[in-house]
């Protein structure tokens, strides 16, 4: 059991610390954290339990608290890094460390060498320069050594077995990552070199600690517990939306308002985590309960999340309008498909009709994939699979946002828009398909207009003249007769004797294939065969087989071309 002595009122425990084997420090915060003159203090206890709480030292707003390996205890606060001093009559003094004042938070130490995560150029609450300590000194002072990138996390630093620093870095804005800092052997204060550990993406590490195996950290996601904690503490029941703003400079998070209902957002939170959010509202108005089995939305601790969402609304509003809604007939309307990709459509449709009096949403896109920039390039091929002609819509902005490297990254603001130029810069549309139908069905109801004022054709051509021949005389054997006779190597043999060049005659497959494109028909052929067979008997061979044959001869002209080869011979 704790002694009772390790109790205060009014006070919240912040840190903890163990000295030694029989001490124990903490830092106490007022509870009403609201005040300008918050202060907190650093109390002291016997672990025996014989002893009564006893108060160090009162310091403004104190953040963590660290003994070094030489037993010294060093104190952070939003003013400044303190080290706390016996002045040898039992009191406690505070020598402060940063000449120029500013707020501390995560503090680690090797022997001799005390590392600080100091306020940045972002204000108290960025802590984002390292500081080092030189504890050999007589009057140590800190001394900023690294820059980090971004707002760094409070209490986001340790050391690992390999001597580097493992730090948090970046804000929740900018996708937030753990990096690893080589630290000098032979001089703590200088880095050799940074790289990056870990990225996160839609969560944050607070708090590393790094072991001989494993680095742990615990994650937060964006507003999640406060939006667990605003329900529960409300009696909330049913399905609702929580709003914030976050400040992209320094990753804090403001409340808006509670929207109870579903919003237009919410088919990215079904995709996410896969639970229906309409059916299990409707589910819990008849009584059913959450981790019931039946509702459809398990406990909150066994709600996961499975890769990413984006969702894009497909609207008539126009770009180049000041995104006025347009309205009017759809001529043309084509959704997008495929794995990954959802629609939640509503009257759109080719020849639907969009009214001014009421929302100018087509249909909402969402799209998912295992990762994000996977779920970003899934919702560009579906948005250049649309279609929507006849009505402005936004389809190239939206193309032209989710591509932008500012959205990609994570960085776009509220000003994003209005900053953004790029955005707005569209490449004029060519309708072919549409410019085509119209063609089409203007001559075919109108005639071609080229053709307006020519005199018509007259006669139908002349039917063919068939040459003189008498077709009841047999015609004189040719080479296939000879091939059968003397069989191939015969056949080759006297093709090499022949002093006279071997004639092959390509007509037949010339006309078919190409001058009558391929719609030269087994009749044609058949009525001048005999013919050819009468007067060229000197012919080495003929060519009436073309590569398009079979294609042709059996999807256009529905021939069998093998019957045709058989009436040729």
């Amino acid at each position: 059991m704790w002694p009772t002595a390790a109790r205060r009122a009014a006070s919240v425990p912040h840190g903890l610390r163990r000295a030694g084997l029989l001490a124990l420090f903490a830092l106490l915060a007022g509870c009403e954290a609201s005040q300008p003159d918050e202060r907190a203090a650093a109390a002291g206890w016997c672990l025996d339990g014989d002893c009564a709480q006893r108060q160090l030292i009162d310091l403004p707003q104190l953040e963590n608290l660290h003994f070094t390996p030489e037993g010294r205890l060093f104190l952070t606060g939003q003013e400044n890094l303190y080290e706390l001093l016996e002045d040898g009559a039992g009191g406690y003094s505070a020598r402060t460390l940063l000449p120029g004042g500013g707020g501390c938070s995560g503090l680690v130490s090797v022997p001799g060498t005390l590392y600080a995560l100091c306020a940045g150029p972002g204000g108290p609450t960025d802590f984002s320069t390292l500081q080092a300590v030189d504890l050999n000194a007589a009057e140590p002072v800190a001394e900023p050594i690294f820059a980090l990138s971004g707002m760094t996390l409070p209490n986001g630093m340790d050391i690992g077995p390999d001597g580097a620093l493992y730090v948090t870095d970046g804000p929740v804005s900018i996708e937030p990552k753990i990096v690893r800092l080589a630290v000098d052997p032979q001089d703590p204060r200088n880095i050799l070199e940074q790289t990056t550990w870990i990225r996160f993406t839609g969560e944050w590490p607070n708090g590393l600690v790094v072991t001989q195996d494993a680095l742990y950290t615990t994650l937060y996601g964006l507003g999640l517990g406060t939006v667990v904690a605003i329900a529960r503490e409300a009696s909330y029941a049913g399905a609702g939306t929580v709003e914030f703003l976050m400040d992209a400079d320094t990753g804090a998070f403001y409340f808006i308002e509670v929207n109870p209902r579903v919003q237009v957002e919410h088919t990215v939170t079904e995709e996410v985590t896969g639970i229906d959010i309409v059916k299990a509202q409707i589910r819990i108005t008849e009584g059913q309960r959450i981790g019931d089995g039946i509702c459809g939305v398990p406990e909150q601790a066994q709600i996961t999340h499975d890769g990413f969402a984006l969702q894009c609304r497909v609207t008539t509003e126009d770009p180049e309008n000041d995104f006025r809604p347009d309205y009017g007939r759809l001529a043309v309307y084509r959704s997008a498909s495929g794995f990954g990709v959802r629609l939640d459509g509503g009257t759109a449709y080719s020849g639907a009709v969009i009214t001014p009096f009421y929302d100018s949403l087509l249909v909402k896109v969402t799209t998912w994939a295992p990762t994000n920039e996977e779920t970003v390039q899934r919702m560009d091929r579906a948005l250049r699979e649309f279609r929507i002609r006849g009505l402005a819509c936004n389809l190239q902005f939206l193309e032209n946002v989710i591509n932008h490297p500012t959205f990609q990254s994570g960085e776009a603001t509220t000003r994003f828009i209005d900053q953004t130029p790029e955005l707005f810069q569209f490449t004029k549309r060519r309708d072919r398909a549409t410019k085509l139908l119209d063609f089409i069905g203007e001559v075919t109801v109108n005639g071609n207009p080229e053709m307006k004022g020519r005199a018509p054709l007259g006669e139908r051509p002349p039917a063919p003249i068939l040459p003189r021949t008498d077709l009841s005389v047999p015609p004189t054997p040719g080479t296939r007769e000879r091939l059968q006779q003397l069989g191939p190597e015969g056949f080759a043999k006297w093709m090499l004797e022949q002093p006279q060049v071997l004639l092959t005659d390509t007509t037949m497959r010339d006309a078919h294939q190409s001058l009558f494109a391929t719609r030269m028909r087994s009749q044609d052929m058949r009525v001048i065969a005999p013919y050819y067979a009468r007067m060229l008997p000197q012919m080495f061979s003929m060519e009436c087989w073309g590569g398009a044959t079979f294609d042709v001869a059996m999807r256009f002209l529905r021939e069998d071309p093998w019957q045709r080869l058989r009436e040729l011979r």
